[in-house]
């Protein structure tokens, strides 16, 4: 949160579904839940007409980005997108070093 004048707090009213009062969840139980909720919006999507939470091109997307971050680490400098080289910057990053 940026520092606003005066900003004041505002309750937010959660659905149901996004509610889990009084449960103290570990890592794993929080991601299973969330993970849940990804795979029920694409099989089972409440309206058809809308977008799924996280659809194949969001992971797609994160998982460039992700690489990209790693690549770009790798090269000591910004890694230009879309990635070129779609192998894994890890494994080339390992084989460069062995």
């Amino acid at each position: 949160m940026t520092p606003v004048e005066n900003h004041q707090w505002e309750r937010v009213q959660l659905s149901e579904e996004d509610r889990i009062a009084g449960q103290h969840l570990s890592t794993t139980e929080i991601n299973q839940v969330l993970q849940a909720r990804i795979i029920n919006s694409l099989l089972e999507p409440k309206d058809p007409d809308l977008p799924p939470i996280s659809s194949g091109r969001d992971g797609r997307a994160s998982l460039e980005m992700i690489h990209g971050a790693w690549e770009s680490h790798r090269l000591g400098q910004r890694a230009p997108f879309p990635l070129k080289d779609r192998s894994h910057p890890l494994l080339r990053w390992q084989s460069s070093v062995s």
